[in-house]
């Protein structure tokens, strides 16, 4: 259990971002891995209830949300203000809420409001993922499903350019990013920025149905950095054209390696928890 002074650090902490954030007029408040599990509600929904005008992009990801419950993660999220239009709930082990649990979360928002779910969340192990949205699940990263496919990597880029500094993976798994334009796809995951270092593509079908020439394309126009995409899962209805993807079958193995090279070297963005940091409950 988390001592008095403790608690009333994190409040300050999460006060004072909020403060920050009015005074800068910045439009992103940044709320991740602040243990804001260890507050009490009234004390939660106070804080989310004074966020600025300014404000439209809200991340409330690592802090264990799903230890208050889906009926009081739906009273959080209707407590913060309608000018907040994207909220970014990844890494808060929001699979232990179960299908029933998420569906709860998803219905407390107007359907204007994007909310990712998704990311680090491992919802897709849930036995009854089928049932959920995926396209819905994924919120602010989303475009999976637009039409327009030059459309849809502006918007993926966007998003994928403001991944916030204390993310370092990212779960883009089974997310229909095959309908993208698969150079575009490329192109948008290139400008995802270097603190991230391991981003889970795997269960896209990305090269089913392409030619060489294509997949040499989406290999040419990744960064220097593309050993840090996962790409497992990806080409398994290409059952005539298996050695055409060596390449990716040897990346995927390799990834693992040079991931957990990347986490010891970095471990103290990977682990955001200090040595004075309040203990989980």
């Amino acid at each position: 259990m988390a001592t008095n002074e403790e608690i009333q650090s994190i409040k300050n902490n999460l006060m004072q971002r909020i403060e920050t954030c009015r005074t800068q007029g910045t439009h992103s408040l940044h709320l991740s891995f602040l243990y804001l599990h260890l507050l009490s509600m009234d004390d939660l929904l106070v804080a989310l209830q004074s966020i600025p005008c300014n404000v439209n992009s809200l991340f409330l990801c690592g802090n264990d949300l799903y230890k208050f419950g889906a009926k009081n993660i739906q009273t959080i999220l209707q407590s913060i203000p309608e000018n907040v239009k994207k909220i970014y709930l990844g890494y808060n082990q929001l699979n232990i809420l179960g299908v029933e649990g998420i569906k709860t979360v998803q219905q407390s928002l107007h359907p204007s409001v994007a909310l990712d779910l998704m990311t680090g969340n491992d919802l897709h192990q849930l036995r009854d993922f089928k049932q959920l949205d995926v396209n819905v699940l994924m919120g602010p990263i989303r475009g999976a499903r637009i039409r327009d496919s030059q459309l849809a990597a502006k918007d993926l880029i966007f998003e994928l350019k403001h991944i916030p500094l204390d993310i370092t993976t990212l779960d883009l798994s089974n997310r229909n990013l095959h309908e993208f334009d698969l150079v575009d796809l490329a192109k948008a995951l290139a400008t995802m920025p270097s603190h991230v270092t391991y981003v889970d593509l795997s269960n896209n079908g990305l090269f089913i149905n392409k030619t060489p020439k294509e997949i040499a394309d989406f290999k040419q126009n990744l960064d220097k950095k593309s050993h840090r995409f996962h790409l497992a899962g990806n080409d398994e209805s290409n059952q005539n054209s298996k050695n055409q993807f060596g390449f990716f079958n040897h990346q995927s193995k390799s990834t693992i390696e040079e991931v957990k090279e990347l986490q010891l070297s970095e471990s103290t963005s990977v682990n955001p928890k200090s040595p004075d940091s309040p203990s989980r409950n």
